[in-house]
């Protein structure tokens, strides 16, 4: 389950190819929110804690630029996940752990543009409302994008058997471009996890913090030697 929560969380972001003339001009309006939101917000941090299945993890994320660096901790292990602009990384310390990454899994570890990394999916224009539009995928997938602001308030997927939602709230604005604080995820209506952030765009970030190789990670454990012959 945690994992799914992760998911959903980070597909607050995605959007894809949708219906011409209305999501496209949906799509050109976000572009140009993003693109006022980042020559304000050129470093970015957030504490992140996300609840599920009660067992809590607590997540920073730091951006800068295109680069990022997202540490997460539970049960005591710390895992890493650094793209430094060339290359994908994932450090576990305490198990001596440092690999390089295909790029391409990058794009699983943090979306921030919901208009352009969704392409996976087909949308078009389910309903229009006064406040919100509703946009429709496949495999019932439902989004519900704020009209004036365009962020996403709430996404649904799943079949009727067994129907994932999440519910995002305290939303922020900078520049037009709204990034949602708390949210809750929910299971046929029954609350199954959260999370909460904050937000700072104060703190200038240095270059060493998406360095990979700069990490201090243990020594591998030894591989324990085999049993003697009979």
């Amino acid at each position: 389950m945690k994992k799914i929560l992760c998911g959903l969380l980070f597909f607050v972001f995605l959007t894809g190819v949708c219906e011409a003339s209305g999501v496209e001009g949906i799509l050109k309006r976000a572009r140009e929110r993003y693109l006022k939101f980042r020559e304000v917000a050129t470093d970015i941090t957030i504490l992140r804690t996300i609840t599920a299945e009660g067992r809590t993890m607590k997540e920073k994320i730091y951006k800068k630029g295109e680069m990022f660096r997202i540490e997460g901790e539970e049960d005591g292990v710390t895992r890493i996940r650094i793209y430094d602009g060339e290359s994908f990384w994932t450090v576990i310390p305490e198990r001596g752990i440092r690999q390089k990454l295909p790029l391409e899994a990058k794009g699983d570890a943090l979306l921030d543009k919901w208009f352009d990394t969704f392409g996976r999916e087909e949308l078009k224009i389910d309903r229009v409302k006064r406040d919100f539009y509703v946009l429709a995928g496949r495999d019932n997938l439902f989004l519900w994008i704020d009209r004036e602001t365009l962020a996403l308030l709430k996404l649904e997927a799943g079949d009727e058997e067994e129907r994932i939602a999440v519910a995002f709230s305290n939303f922020r604005t900078i520049e037009g471009w709204g990034i949602p604080l708390t949210a809750r995820m929910l299971r046929d209506g029954r609350v199954i996890g959260s999370f909460s952030s904050k937000l700072d765009l104060r703190t200038v970030l240095c270059d060493s913090l998406f360095c990979a190789e700069s990490i201090e990670i243990e020594d591998p454990l030894p591989l324990e030697p085999p049993p003697p012959p009979d």
